[in-house]
């Protein structure tokens, strides 16, 4: 997850740094050299972004046997579905409030044919240097995560001496 994470971070950082190209730059394959820029940071993001959909499930589950553990139920269903829950809301949350402030703060338009540079600066903020310090900020987070193969090989002999685990 680190590792991808931080890849991740590389990529946004590269939507932070590209800029706009003016008119006489040059082409590549009849595109501008931004364009491609752009095409290959989100094709390396997307492919980088599967740790974020893969690794926290597993580790909702990691986190349901320490907590079957402490209370003796399971109760991995309500763990699912309270992260599924917050995983929708803060991308509905986050989608809607980086749209509000770039339009309201940095003054993009999203039906304008050209932006302004403060504009330019709020896609740059909200698609590039934002989302890099969180996925670097997740990184730290996780260093301090409390559950290492070690401790979980031991909540799993625990559940399994308590007789706490099911079949079904």
């Amino acid at each position: 997850f680190m590792i991808g994470a931080a890849i991740m971070a590389l990529f946004f950082l590269v939507f932070g740094i590209i800029n706009p190209v003016p008119e006489n730059a040059k082409l590549f394959l009849g595109k501008p050299l931004a364009f491609w820029q752009y095409l290959g940071a989100f094709v390396g993001l997307n492919l980088c972004q599967a740790v974020f959909y893969a690794i926290p499930p597993s580790i909702i589950g990691d986190i349901a046997e320490y907590g079957m553990l402490k209370t003796g139920q399971d109760q991995s269903g309500t763990y699912y579905s309270v992260y599924t829950f917050l995983y929708k809301t803060t991308i509905a949350i986050g989608n809607g409030a980086a749209l509000y402030l770039i339009a309201k703060v940095f003054g993009f338009d999203a039906e304008a044919t050209a932006q302004t540079a403060l504009a330019g600066w709020g896609l740059k903020i909200f698609m590039g240097f934002l989302p890099a310090t969180l996925a670097v900020g997740a990184i730290v987070v996780l260093c301090w995560y409390p559950l290492s193969r070690k401790r979980y090989a031991e909540i799993e002999a625990e559940i399994d001496r308590k007789g706490l685990r099911t079949t079904d």
